[in-house]
């Protein structure tokens, strides 16, 4: 299979592999450039690469010392981030001194396809021929040139890739079914191993580059102990104890003595030979030097039958030797078990017997007794039942017990005592109210009753008769049977009630309270309440009790000791039982009392001297204020005024605050003008810096970036922080004259509204940016704003990708589907949020984040899509008279676009479909306009079906020219 690929490869060259030839030592490694950056527009990068050494043509090469250095200088990591593309090469790489003649290479692939991704890749020979599915993963390409490379770094291949997801390196490995092989331009073609595969990181993992060693000596085959073969030079097989065969000896066909060892097979016999031999006669390897002696080989197995009827499986020695069993031959086994089964009794529920095997026993759901256990004495457990005796009690005993010894009533197999079925004697039962009745002992307990005996009656009833409180009319009471009670005149209060306390009723009189209160109540009652008690049939009407007094004050202030009563006929205000006039707890009438600064407090005279004040009267108050306020300088702006703006006027603070000045403080002067001051510096940053920033104050409004700095009139300023779509805060600062002050902001994320669909007209907008062209103004149509209206966006803030768009051209529509804003956007303005665009393109398709923001705080985010032309006359030419066709974003999660030049208008088909061929949608079919043209895929299949992450394909064809494009398309989910 090798020679015939290399005989279509090497154009007709025989390869051969017995020595080492021109391309000896060599490695293949990895140079990820940085210096380069992809895009779409560049087919091929060979020849691209920083570390191309170039050609050289004689021996020793004349550019060796500039190889050696590019191949230490080779880069196998690349440090950008996840989702960002690396341009990275494969090169041949050959040790020092040495003569390559590189003509032909084989190699293949190994990296995690879930992770790693490939945008666009090429050999840089003149001829490749891949595996169907290359650059998959465990996949192999070979390449070829039209004349020998001679350089000891040739550039074999490039891939333009990138990690998803995460950190990642890619492998290079042999050709899965060609090997890993040099091969030079001789006739046959000669081959060399590639001695080294190098590993490349991507977004940051580290690569790992194999680079060439060792100077051509001479190599040859060299067997070891173990039978294995290496192709090393004479010096180095005699360092690794080997056993050199001679120069340009090979390895295929292995030509070194294999070890022997054990073999076994089936049956469990056992021969000593090689792996191999081993192997094609169906035994199992050992492993090397292992003996027969003693035999290692597993031996058959089968059944063995026990003496007690169980089954073991075990070799044939061990059954018939140790277990001192039946022995049932090879191969059989205990399921189902082949033994002869031992029999014993079987006992069954009526108590008869049986002889039976243990598993005819449990079939015959019987209690197997044992094999040592027989019918004769029966072994098995007789019925038993209820058995009633005379006095009444109930015995479980078999039929015999009952009736021969015990003299009882046997009830039947499977009776028992509880409840007990037997005839209960009777006898009287007493109950608590004294009451008799001639019960069963247990229907006594079941009523709560106290069983006398079965030889008691109830006549004479035998019961104990209840007590109870009785009450007389002196209120006394006395413990008697309810009969007692009625002979002796008293009220029966009832079975079980008590004297103590006493039930009966006592008699009353006034019973009067230290705050004059007076109730009707016993002796007892208001002795505990600690009351006066005024002795029985007294009244509390009138009220006998004394009043008590307190203090009561009038509106003057002054104070008397009055009942609650007489103060409130003297119309003064009583302060509480036991309060008292000394000291006077009255409140003292209150006025205005003025202080030095003229601020003005509410206080009694007293109060109002004591605190260095001046009394204004009794009932004077301080709204309004009726003090003599101080006065001091007031700065305050004027048109024309002196202090560059700013006047200086002696007068009171509020004064100065109604002319909107700074009041400078009470006693202050205007001689030296205070007013005139010098600026202040004011600092703006964020994190993250480059945030868009809008400020107001003395300066007026400004805007611009952070971090920013610059000299202000000394004031109040309000800094607003905006980043679209992140986050922005807002802070007021005050600058002071000839400082510096520091307005920050840590910018916290907002939540994001992912806008589902938005409209532009036009869409996608043409927009023309080529030198010359002249200044434009779009208007755009922003609508679909789905859970808000249009009055809810804030104009002030809409940002084209991370520009301010200035809201003086912005105006918000309302409508039944949330509402519509327009705006303009100037060629300045789509510039500058582009960036920098590539010179050598005509024309390129851009898609940019338009930012608008609610009244709440949360961001919509929408998509703009311009068809930009760089250069007028060549993009004129493209959109006449070429077909090419583009797919944004890919790879893509959910939706992407495909884009193209239509060069007439025609009708056009254009269908996406996986990797079998099988067609899953159809996005157009039609009639289409000449130029730019686009469809939406949102990556689902014509029943709706979301497709999963893999490679997907798309054909588009206009049916005017019969033109057709196709390409890949890149899913991961």
């Amino acid at each position: 299979m090798r020679r015939l690929w290399l005989t279509l490869m090497l154009l007709g060259m025989t390869a051969v592999g017995a020595k080492a030839a021109d391309n000896a030592g060599g490695t293949l490694i990895w140079h990820v450039d940085e210096t380069l950056v992809y895009t779409s527009d560049i087919d091929n990068y060979c020849g691209m690469s920083s570390i191309d050494c170039g050609f050289s043509f004689e021996c020793p090469p004349n550019n060796a010392s500039d190889c050696l250095q590019s191949i230490q200088d080779a880069t196998p990591s690349g440090t950008r981030g996840v989702a960002e593309t690396e341009v990275m090469y494969v090169f041949a790489a050959f040790p020092e001194g040495s003569c390559p003649r590189l003509a032909g290479l084989t190699f293949g692939l190994d990296y995690d396809d879930s992770n790693i991704f490939w945008m666009a890749y090429g050999a840089c020979g003149n001829f490749e021929l891949s595996e169907g599915s290359w650059p998959a993963p465990f996949s192999g390409t070979a390449i070829t040139w039209s004349g020998a490379q001679q350089s000891n770094l040739v550039e074999a291949y490039w891939f333009a890739g990138y990690a998803y997801y995460n950190a990642d390196t890619v492998t290079l490995i042999e050709h899965p079914s060609q090997g890993g092989n040099f091969a030079n331009d001789a006739v046959p073609a000669e081959l060399d191993p590639v001695e080294g595969f190098s590993i490349a990181g991507l977004a940051g993992a580290t690569g790992t580059n194999f680079l060439p060693v060792g100077g051509g000596d001479p190599e040859g085959a060299c067997c070891f102990v173990d039978g294995s073969c290496q192709v090393l030079t004479a010096e180095d097989c005699s360092g690794a104890e080997g056993s050199y065969q001679g120069d340009d000896s090979s390895c295929d066909p292995n030509p070194c003595p294999q070890p022997e060892g054990a073999c076994c097979f089936d049956d469990g016999s056992c021969v000593v030979q090689t792996e191999a031999k081993c192997d094609a006669g169906s035994g199992v390897y050992q492993g090397d030097f292992t003996s027969c002696d003693p035999n290692p080989c597993p031996q058959p197995e089968g059944a063995c039958c026990l003496e007690d009827g169980t089954c073991q499986v075990a070799e044939q020695e061990l059954c018939k030797v140790e277990l001192l069993g039946t022995y049932q031959g090879d191969g059989t086994g205990c399921d189902p078990n082949p033994c002869e089964q031992p029999m014993g009794a079987c006992c069954f529920d009526d108590g008869s017997c049986q002889m039976l095997t243990e598993a005819d026993c449990a079939g015959a759901g019987g209690d197997f007794q044992g094999t040592d256990v027989t019918c004769d004495p029966n072994p098995c457990e007789q019925p038993t039942g209820a058995c009633c005796l005379v006095d009444g009690s109930c015995q479980v005993a078999d039929q015999d017990l009952c009736e021969i010894e015990l003299n009882g009533e046997y009830q039947g197999d499977g009776t028992g005592c509880d409840p007990n079925p037997c005839e209960q004697p009777m006898g009287a039962c007493c109950f608590e109210d004294g009451s008799c009745q001639m019960l069963t002992e247990a229907d006594c307990a079941d009523a709560g009753g106290d069983f006398q005996g079965t030889d008691v009656t109830c006549d004479p009833n035998p019961c104990e008769q209840p007590l109870g409180a009785c009450c007389f009319e002196d209120g006394s009471c006395q413990v008697l049977t309810e009969a007692d009670c009625a002979d002796a005149g008293g009220d029966y209060f009832g079975n079980g009630s008590s004297c103590d306390p006493n039930p009966c009723d006592q008699p009353t009189g006034a019973c009067c309270f230290e705050d004059g209160s007076c109730e009707i109540r016993t002796e007892a009652d208001c002795g505990d309440a600690g009351g006066d008690y005024q002795g029985d049939g007294t009244s509390c009407d009138p009220n006998p009790c004394d009043q008590p007094m307190g203090a009561c004050c009038y509106e003057d202030g002054s104070c008397q000791m009055l009942t609650m009563d007489d103060c409130g006929i003297a119309g003064g205000d009583y302060q509480g039982d036991g309060t008292t006039c000394d000291p006077n707890p009255c409140d003292q009438p209150m006025g205005a009392c003025c202080y030095e600064d003229g601020s003005c407090q509410m206080l009694t005279m007293d109060d109002c001297g004591i605190a260095g004040g001046d009394y204004q009267g009794d009932g004077t108050t301080c709204d309004p204020n009726p003090c003599d306020q101080p006065m001091g300088a007031c700065c305050f702006p004027t048109p024309t005024g002196g202090g560059g703006g700013v006047a200086c006027m002696v007068t009171t603070a509020d004064e100065c605050e109604s002319l909107n000045g700074d009041y400078q403080g009470d006693g202050t002067t205007c001689d030296p003008d205070p007013c005139v001051a010098e600026p202040g510096v004011l600092e703006i940053v964020s994190d993250p810096s480059g945030t868009h920033f809008e400020a107001s104050g003395p300066d007026g409004d400004f805007d611009g970036t952070t971090p920013y700095m610059a000299e202000v009139t000394p004031g109040e300023y309000t800094i607003t922080w905006i980043r679209p779509g992140y986050g922005g805060c807002t802070e007021d600062v005050m600058v002071m004259s000839g400082e510096t002050t520091l307005a920050e902001c840590d910018l916290t994320p907002y939540f994001v509204d992912i806008l589902g669909q938005a409209e532009a007209t036009p869409n996608p907008m043409r927009v023309d940016l080529s030198n010359g062209a002249p200044a434009q103004t779009v208007n755009v149509t922003v609508s679909g704003f789905r859970g808000t209206t249009a009055q809810n966006i804030d104009l002030g803030w809409i940002f084209l990708g991370g520009v301010h768009v200035d809201e003086a051209g912005a105006r918000a529509i309302s409508g039944a589907d949330g509402g519509t804003v327009e705006f303009q956007l100037s060629t300045e303005t789509i510039k500058e949020a582009m960036g920098v665009m590539p010179a050598n393109a005509p024309q390129k398709t851009v898609v940019l984040d338009l930012w608008t923001r609610r009244d709440n705080g949360r961001w919509i985010k929408s998509e703009l899509r311009f068809l930009v032309v760089l250069n007028s006359t060549a993009a004129a030419l493209r959109l006449d008279g070429s077909f090419e066709a583009t797919v944004r974003p890919n790879p893509a999660r959910e939706s992407l676009w495909i884009e193209w030049n239509s060069p007439v208008a025609t009708e056009t088909e254009l269908v996406v479909y996986d990797a079998s061929g099988r067609v899953l949608r159809q996005l157009v079919s039609g009639a289409v306009g000449a130029g730019f043209n686009q469809a939406q895929w949102d990556g689902r299949d014509a029943a709706g079906q979301a497709m999963p992450s893999g490679v997907y394909y798309y054909r588009l064809q206009i049916k005017e020219t019969g033109q057709t494009l196709s390409d890949k398309i890149y899913l991961v989910r």
